[in-house]
């Protein structure tokens, strides 16, 4: 790691000391705007004035934040105040997370919301078609499994998600949670 700085500090005809600011300031002004973020949702809902446009705006927002960490609880924090009134770009803005645990911790926090509806069934198995971790997606699925009665249309989406399986171990625990769940 020395020997790494010592290469940029030292790089001719280069502002290394400049750069080195400006990615300190950069990281410095993102966290404050990340932790900035949690608070006002908090502050929004605690007020009551929170209509349809407070929540695109909200949504709008948590999607250009670049922290996958705190993008996802921001979004788990709009579920459980109950502050999520537009499903699609809820889900649009859970798309935009990279990393697949945090795209699935925000996935299982909508399914654990009551009542859990067919649209938000819908919007959880669209989000986690694209899930690139197979542990991660036989968790939502083994999930919705368990706990969901699913329609004829739930169940198409439902197998275009096993389909996205590649491990056959987890496509087996999904089937296995499916076809159990199908005995209640």
């Amino acid at each position: 790691m020395k020997q790494v700085f010592r290469i940029f500090l030292s790089a001719e005809e280069t502002r290394p000391w400049g750069v080195l600011f400006c990615l300190i300031l950069a990281g410095f002004a993102e966290a404050i705007s990340v932790t900035a973020l949690v608070p006002t949702i908090q502050a929004i809902a605690n007020s009551g004035e929170w209509d349809s446009r407070t929540s695109a705006y909200v949504l709008a927002s948590i999607s250009e934040i670049k922290s996958d960490y705190y993008k996802s609880e921001a979004l788990q924090r709009l579920i459980k105040e109950k502050h999520v009134d537009n499903w699609p770009s809820f889900f649009n803005a859970t798309g935009t997370i990279g990393s697949s645990h945090y795209q699935r911790e925000t996935l299982m926090t909508a399914l654990r919301q009551q009542p859990l509806t067919r649209d938000v069934v819908l919007g959880v198995l669209g989000v986690a078609t694209k899930l690139r971790s197979d542990h991660d997606l036989s968790e939502v699925l083994t999930h919705i499994a368990r706990t969901y009665r699913m329609d004829d249309s739930v169940r198409s989406a439902f197998d275009r998600a096993i389909d996205a399986i590649d491990s056959d171990h987890y496509r087996g625990t999904v089937l296995s949670a499916m076809r159990r769940s199908a005995a209640r």
